[in-house]
């Protein structure tokens, strides 16, 4: 038995790659997807994996700052930078996320730390390094 967390589903329409991006069943967001001009697409929105990259970015903000609000702790605001690259690791080609980290607000040295340590425990993240399964089927039409 699983329990359904998040849902989202694609349509794409008349344009080549444009597709409309729901999430969520209440409430429903919708956003737009589309390739890079090089690709065919007419940039009428990020690309899913420049999405992906801002989900990781969001996440990491959302979850420190959650975390400094249960603490009490002064975090005014938050940045989090992430550049996608391609970085030969063991001599292969890996994706990697670099994450730049930026915090404003009366912080102390062990706040700063641990903050910046919360940042790696937001789901994204934790996903992303993880043993996420991706399993898909052929849907009747």
């Amino acid at each position: 038995m699983s329990d359904t967390l998040h849902e989202a589903s694609a349509v794409t329409g008349v344009e080549p790659f444009r597709t409309e991006v729901h999430i969520g069943n209440e409430p429903r967001f919708v956003q737009v997807s589309d390739a890079p001009g090089e690709h065919g697409g007419k940039d009428l929105g990020a690309s899913p994996v420049a999405q992906l990259t801002g989900a990781l970015a969001s996440c990491k903000t959302i979850t420190a700052k959650m975390y400094a609000n249960r603490k009490g702790w002064p975090l005014e605001a938050i940045r989090v930078d992430v550049r996608h690259v391609r970085k030969t690791i063991d001599g292969k080609p890996r994706d990697v996320f670099e994450c730049d980290v930026q915090l404003k607000g009366d912080l102390d040295d062990e706040q700063r730390k641990r903050i910046y340590e919360i940042t790696a425990k937001c789901p994204v993240h934790q996903m992303l390094v993880g043993e996420t399964v991706v399993e898909s089927s052929l849907a009747p039409a």
